[in-house]
């Protein structure tokens, strides 16, 4: 486990790359980008259940665990104990990270509801 403080650009990306997990112990977010910016790297994740991502561990691409101690000691325990699975469950994050949130997929549900509007 490292904390390494800040990090952006190419090193952020390499950081991503490299890493077997991701754990985002956020306590109040809206929608995490990090499990984004995970998921374009086929990086898992184990996110609280305060991150806005519940379908994470529906789509298989990591596990959502309580905000605390115990559920994120317990969700690291589950996940770390499975090494084999977690590359396939940062695949499984990736193709739903380019299917909902690529910018290609968004300008396209953009473009399909400008189409419907200006056909009214």
């Amino acid at each position: 486990m490292h904390f390494i403080g800040h990090l952006g650009g190419a090193l952020k990306s390499m950081a991503y790359h490299a890493a077997e997990l991701l754990v985002i112990p956020s306590r109040s977010e809206a929608m995490s980008i990090v499990v984004l910016e995970a998921g374009a790297a086929a990086t898992p994740v184990l996110i609280t259940d305060r991150c806005g991502f519940g379908d994470i561990a529906e789509i298989g691409g990591g596990l959502v665990v309580p905000a605390t101690e115990e559920g994120i000691g317990a969700g690291l325990i589950n996940l770390l104990s499975r090494p084999d699975e977690l590359k396939t469950m940062g695949n499984n994050l990736m193709r739903h990270t380019q299917r909902f949130f690529a910018w290609n997929s968004i300008g396209n549900k953009y473009l399909r509801m400008y189409e419907a509007m200006a056909s009214v």
